[in-house]
């Protein structure tokens, strides 16, 4: 089950950087990704 555990740190950690470096260059899908996370607040505060 250690193993598991290991396994699925490294995979999330591995998506997660891939992801931000993603962000850091590719401008239009960081404008589009900005724009979803705005659009969740601002769902949110009208709740």
């Amino acid at each position: 089950m250690e193993m598991f555990y290991w396994s699925l740190g490294a995979s999330y950690s591995v998506i997660l950087v891939t992801f931000i470096v993603f962000l850091c260059f590719d401008s239009s899908w960081r404008r589009a990704w900005f724009r979803l996370v705005d659009a969740f607040i601002n769902c949110f505060k009208c709740v």
